[in-house]
């Protein structure tokens, strides 16, 4: 039961990192929305109509060089019923153009200094992944994140082990004898705070480390012992 637990959580702490690492590569190497370049020379309008609840329709206008004697007559038309209505909200947005790559930008997309491209639903630009973390990759930044914070928790627990272990090799002990002093033969007869094995911290981290011959522990309580009595004395 105790091999087929361990192999579970090796398992399972694997599984997560390579989960982790796939969702990194995927962040970091995957286009993240770039904006194509064949809209340039179009000028996009998105517009929509009030009364019908805010609600966003599909029109899109498309217009080219050779309608700029119609698309001027629009204006006019335009700008007289924007005087006529200058007090209701505008019902028009026009996508701009990007001041520094001259791309079209659509709704919700914005230039990116580090990429020098405009992204699609742009988020951030994450050094972390060296990527813009935009429309197409948002959804797997976010899943590594999640996979990364059950990585942290489990790391945050192993850290915790290894500071109470690195405590008891400073102080000569182990596990069992730190928990169960009162009731080991060999201890119960010394104080709760008294380790007959403690041979100070330097010795006790170099035993531990350096040391590879199996040590006589019954001599060294039977020093310990001989020295403790003849302080008493």
């Amino acid at each position: 039961m105790e091999i087929t637990s361990s192999v579970i959580y090796s398992t399972f702490y694997l599984g997560l990192l390579s989960i982790s690492f796939a969702l990194y590569l995927i962040t970091s190497l995957m286009d993240p929305g770039y904006v194509q370049d064949e809209d340039k020379s179009c000028n996009l309008t998105y517009s929509y109509h009030g009364d019908e609840e805010n609600s966003i329709g599909g029109d899109v206008t498309c217009q080219s060089p050779q309608d700029t004697v119609s698309h001027r007559n629009c204006e006019n038309e335009e700008n007289n019923q924007q005087q006529a209505t200058q007090n209701k909200p505008s019902n028009c947005v026009t996508a701009r153009r990007c001041g520094f790559c001259r791309t079209i930008q659509p709704i919700r997309a914005k230039h990116c200094a580090d990429c020098k491209r405009c992204i699609r639903r742009w988020d951030h630009h994450c050094p972390w992944v060296a990527n813009c973390i935009g429309e197409r990759n948002h959804r797997f930044f976010w899943a590594f994140l999640l996979t990364e914070s059950a990585l942290i928790i489990w790391t945050i627990r192993i850290i915790c082990l290894l500071s109470c272990h690195t405590v008891l090799i400073f102080s000569g002990k182990t596990t069992w004898e730190f928990v169960s002093h009162s009731r080991i033969t060999y201890l119960k007869h010394f104080e709760e705070d008294y380790n007959p094995f403690d041979e100070g911290v330097l010795n006790n981290m170099f035993n531990f480390l350096c040391r590879c011959q199996v040590r006589d522990w019954g001599a060294v309580l039977y020093k310990s012992t001989q020295n403790t009595h003849v302080n008493a004395e």
